[in-house]
């Protein structure tokens, strides 16, 4: 049911998303941005630096926006402290907490959460796998990594994620031989990616 309500989602914001956004955002020519925006993963302030790193924070709100909890992080207000860096009144403690909660993401063992530290695109592999995980997609299928030079770089916490996300076609490489698993990922790329994973049915 989840499924079918996401993907009905992402079709009527793709659908509307240029008779809904402001004149700034509907100028860009990538539906995967315009649909972040739609949705609320992304603001329109945000636009002009999507090559910036997409932080922990961000990303959660990312996720939580692409989910059927889109509706209720608004919903929760000030519930007190999850983490010691992530106060309930920060602008993340509604996404954070669902994303925990969820277990697509967690915390340090230093009670941090680090909410302006940047995602590496290993990380957004794994993260993404447990958002899959949640969201009762196919998590099998192993990419091959070898074709990559830098694959060896990949730890063994992430490999199995990675490989999935490799093999679903969710993240590739940069200039064609590199995985760069520990460089940052972008704000457009994580949009890219959570857009791209939803729409595989």
């Amino acid at each position: 049911m989840k499924k079918r309500l996401l993907a009905c989602l992402l079709a009527a914001c793709m659908a509307v998303s240029m008779l809904v956004l402001p004149a700034s955002a509907a100028s860009l020519n990538n539906s995967a941005i315009q649909t972040a925006i739609t949705l609320g993963a992304m603001d329109t302030s945000q636009t002009g630096s999507l090559d910036a790193a997409v932080t922990r924070g961000a990303f959660a709100k990312m996720l939580v926006s692409f989910s059927a909890y889109r509706e209720s992080a608004s919903q929760q207000g000030n519930l007190g402290t999850l983490y010691k860096d992530v106060p309930g009144s920060s602008q993340w403690a509604p996404y954070v907490r669902i994303a925990v909660q969820q277990g697509w993401m967690n915390g340090y063992t230093d009670g941090s959460f680090r909410p302006n530290e940047n995602v590496t695109r290993v990380q957004l592999a794994a993260m993404l796998f447990r958002f899959a995980q949640y969201q009762s997609r196919d998590i099998q299928g192993r990419g091959d990594l070898n074709s990559y030079q830098d694959s060896s770089s990949v730890q063994a916490w992430a490999k199995e994620a990675i490989q999935w996300a490799v093999a679903k076609g969710l993240i590739s490489g940069k200039s064609g031989a590199r995985l760069d698993p520990s460089g940052s990922a972008t704000r457009a790329e994580a949009a890219a990616v959570l857009v791209r994973f939803l729409r595989q049915s």
